[in-house]
C-alpha cells in the first residue's frame, strides 16, 4: 500500500511523468506555428525548471501562462534568437542541396560535412544555455513573466557557459542527440506518439537538471 502513498517516491515519478506528459502536449501544439517556436521553447523551459526546483503544482496551467506572457513579448529575446535559429537552419538545408547538387565528394565533402556539423553542435549548445538563461530571468522576474535581458546581454553569457560549463554542455548535448535520433531507430507508429506525449519534454527536463548548478537553482528535495 505505501507504494501508491501520495509521498511515496512511485508516486512522485508517476505525477512527475503525467506533468511531463501534459506539458509536451501542450509544447507540441503551441510550436506548430513556426513562428511561435521561440515563445514555447521559452515557456517550456520556465515550465520544466519549476519541475527541477519541485516549485508549484498544475504545471499544464504554468505553461499556457508562461506561453501567454510569451506571446506578449513576442519580439523579445526567445523570438529574437528562434529566428535566427530558423534562418541558420534554412542556410543549412539549402547549403546541403548545393553540395549534393554540385557532386561534391572525398576530402572536400568530409571537411564541408565535418565543419557544418561542428557549427550545428556549438549552436546547440549555446541555444541550450540560452534559453535555460532566458527561462532563469524569467523565474526571478515579476509575476507577469516580463524578460528584462537583451538578446545580446543573453546571447553573451550563453556563449561563456558553453565553453566554461563543457561537460555540462556535452551532456544537454547527448541527451538532445538521442531524442533527435528516435525516428532512426524505431518505427513510425513509436517515435510520432513518442514525441506527441513525451520525448520534447522529458528532454527539456533532464537539461534544466544539467544547467541547475550554475545557474544557481536547488533541485528538488526527496
Amino acid at each position: 500500500m505505501s507504494l501508491f502513498n501520495p509521498d511515496s517516491r512511485f508516486m512522485s515519478a508517476f505525477t512527475l511523468m503525467a506533468d511531463i506528459v501534459i506539458v509536451n502536449m501542450l509544447f507540441v501544439l503551441s510550436s506548430l506555428p513556426i513562428v511561435t517556436g521561440g515563445m514555447a521553447i521559452r515557456a517550456a523551459n520556465v515550465v520544466t525548471g519549476y519541475m527541477v526546483e519541485g516549485r508549484g503544482s498544475r504545471y499544464g496551467l504554468h505553461y499556457l501562462r508562461e506561453f501567454r506572457y510569451g506571446g506578449g513579448t513576442f519580439g523579445g529575446a526567445s523570438t529574437q534568437w528562434w529566428g535566427i535559429l530558423v534562418a541558420i537552419g534554412l542556410g543549412v538545408t539549402y547549403q546541403q542541396w548545393v553540395i549534393f547538387q554540385a557532386g561534391v565528394d572525398g576530402p572536400l565533402l568530409n571537411l564541408t560535412q565535418g565543419l557544418t556539423l561542428s557549427g550545428i553542435l556549438i549552436i546547440t549548445g549555446i541555444s541550450v544555455w540560452f534559453f535555460a538563461l532566458q527561462a532563469q530571468l524569467d523565474l526571478q522576474a515579476t509575476p507577469e513573466g516580463q524578460q528584462k535581458a537583451p538578446l545580446g546581454e543573453t546571447l553573451g553569457r550563453s556563449v561563456i557557459l558553453t565553453f566554461q560549463q563543457l561537460p555540462r554542455t556535452l551532456g544537454a548535448l547527448l541527451c538532445i542527440g538521442a531524442a533527435a535520433s528516435l525516428p532512426l531507430w524505431t518505427s513510425v507508429a513509436v517515435w510520432i506518439p513518442a514525441y506527441f506525449f513525451a520525448v520534447p519534454a522529458l528532454t527539456l527536463f533532464l537539461v534544466q537538471l544539467l544547467v541547475a548548478a550554475p545557474l544557481g537553482r536547488g533541485l528538488a528535495s526527496d
